[in-house]
């Protein structure tokens, strides 16, 4: 196929950018591409963002404007809104024996992890699988992820220490290159060793590279590890060797969250959220969805993925049950995982006839369709004998609204910015939250944040958007990826994973989402 030169021109990605700068500027690339990132994060600060909009305000003030029937329109100076906004209270996590703490980290290194005492993989065995050639400075890598590093603030006492899991028992299995086969070949020696024993991997740690980011799903070893491994019911933790020429400094706050995701991964519950009791029974239902391509210029896939499910105090209940499913397969997946969903609940938690049972979706859409609410009234239809009420909440990060702080403005990073918890109540269906705020932001480079718009659908049964706010607000600090907030409600970043993670998988020759129906389906196996 030949096409006239001109008629090409790049597209604008951000890995076509770097790789143009790398053309144009060699190893100079990432001090370019860095001081890009500055100016972009500058030019998006609070203060710069106000001024672009004072700008724009005083420019129309300035000018007769007028429809055209001659209708004046006039820009009013913006009001002071402080005395309507809200301010919601920071979420309590409870752990071991009932020990409640407002910050994660002080909480879990002053009581330990909430199933410290019912944790039933302690004294753990984990395989690591490395190159054969970084075997030494792997070795290193796993040893301070295990046993801490001496001088780090948040990680002195390792996975072992923090989460009180005894002395693991490690085994290194080496690939002799970064091909497919090669990984396959130290993966099955490893699952093969484990059943002579009798036994079972607890976790495997597996070693890969930043360039595996680039190849197709079928020549990745990232996924066929993630495939064989869950295959055997294993969860695993992969890390770049890119990872290890971190200071200790550094990798000291990166271990931390590695071990905080291991925990979750083997199954432990490192924290729950201190809710009030209501008079209902609570699930909380995330809707994910992710788009899934190999290559540039085809169209990607869309999965969606109907995935979490947690009780009102962030315990995850079901994942076992989840699916990724393309859009036309939505619904009907939706019926069917809820349907099992509410079986299996009703019976672990002994729900009564009469009781009040509600449901609380979390999505990011651009609207509920009417499939999806008729999908979720055809379920509730089998459950008659119980007051069921629910609501579809729609999660936006996509809109125009921004609001300014002036109590910050002297802040070194995030002026302007609001307090993480700050609400403004749009409408009766309609709120502006802000989960991250001025203290949230690490550098001043870090621009201004973005709020949510949570909005509650016509067709709801429960509507008190006061109480979903908080709720979402809690949700968004109770990830185990990281002690830090996240800007989305763990219903919808840990919806979108899977459905990322099940979408690329099911690529892979042999995968089955059956694998899910063991006892890895019930752990956090996609942090």
């Amino acid at each position: 196929m030949q096409v006239n030169a001109k008629e090409l021109y790049l597209e604008a990605s951000r890995v076509n950018f770097e790789d143009y700068i790398l053309h144009t500027h060699g190893n100079k690339k990432d001090v370019i591409v860095e001081c890009i990132r500055q100016a972009i994060s500058k030019f998006n600060s609070g203060k710069n963002k106000k001024a672009r909009i004072d700008a724009l305000k005083n420019y129309f003030q300035s000018r007769d404007i007028s429809l055209i029937d001659g209708t004046p329109i006039k820009i009013m100076e913006p009001p002071d809104i402080e005395s309507q906004c809200g301010q919601l209270q920071k979420p309590v996590f409870v752990f071991n024996d009932n020990g409640e703490a407002s910050w994660a980290e002080k909480g879990l290194t002053q009581y330990g992890p909430y199933t410290k005492r019912t944790f039933d993989r302690n004294d753990p065995s984990i395989c690591v699988i490395c190159a054969q050639q970084d075997k030494g400075r792997v070795e290193q890598f796993v040893r301070k992820l295990l046993k801490g590093i001496s001088r780090s603030k948040y990680f002195s006492n390792g996975l072992e220490g923090k989460f009180t899991l005894g002395t693991s028992h490690i085994d290194v299995f080496t690939t002799t290159n970064d091909s497919v086969d090669a990984y396959k070949n130290a993966i099955e020696a490893a699952i093969r060793q484990k059943a002579d024993d009798g036994g079972r991997w607890d976790l495997a740690l597996v070693q890969v590279r930043q360039s595996f980011k680039k190849l197709n799903v079928n020549e990745n070893p990232y996924y066929w590890g993630k495939s064989l491994f869950f295959l055997h019911q294993i969860p695993v933790q992969d890390f770049t060797i890119e990872l290890l020429e971190q200071s200790d400094y550094s990798l000291g706050y990166s271990l931390n969250n590695m071990a905080l995701a291991c925990y979750a991964k083997m199954g432990g519950i490192p924290w729950l959220l201190k809710s009030s009791p209501t008079l209902s029974h609570e699930l909380v239902i995330g809707i994910g969805s992710a788009n899934i391509g190999q290559k540039r210029g085809f169209e990607n896939q869309r999965i969606m993925g109907i995935t979490t499910v947690f009780s009102g105090d962030g315990s995850y209940i079901v994942s076992n049950t989840s699916k990724a499913v393309v859009p036309e397969a939505y619904c009907e997946a939706l019926t069917s995982v809820l349907d099992e969903t509410i079986g299996k609940i009703q019976k672990r938690m002994n729900w009564q006839k009469g009781d009040t049972i509600r449901l609380v979706f979390h999505a990011q859409v651009k609207k509920f369709s009417k499939d999806e609410i008729a999908a979720v009234q055809a379920v509730i239809e089998k459950y008659r004998e119980y007051q069921v009420e629910y609501t579809f909440l729609k999660i936006s990060e996509n809109h125009s609204l921004h609001m300014f702080d002036s109590t910050s403005a002297g802040e070194r990073k995030g002026r302007l910015a609001p307090q993480r918890g700050k609400t403004f109540k749009l409408s009766k269906h309609e709120i502006l939250v802000y989960l991250i705020g001025q203290r949230e932001l690490r550098n001043d480079t870090d621009g201004h944040p973005r709020g949510l718009i949570l909005d509650v659908h016509k067709a709801s049964t429960f509507t008190d958007i006061k109480y979903l706010s908080a709720q979402v607000h809690s949700f968004a600090s109770h990830s185990w990826r990281s002690y830090f907030p996240n800007p989305l409600p763990v219903t919808i970043s840990y919806s979108d994973l899977i459905a990322r993670n099940l979408g690329w998988l099911n690529q892979i020759p042999g995968w089955s989402d059956s694998v899910m129906i063991g006892k890895i389906g019930h752990s956090q196996w996609f942090l």
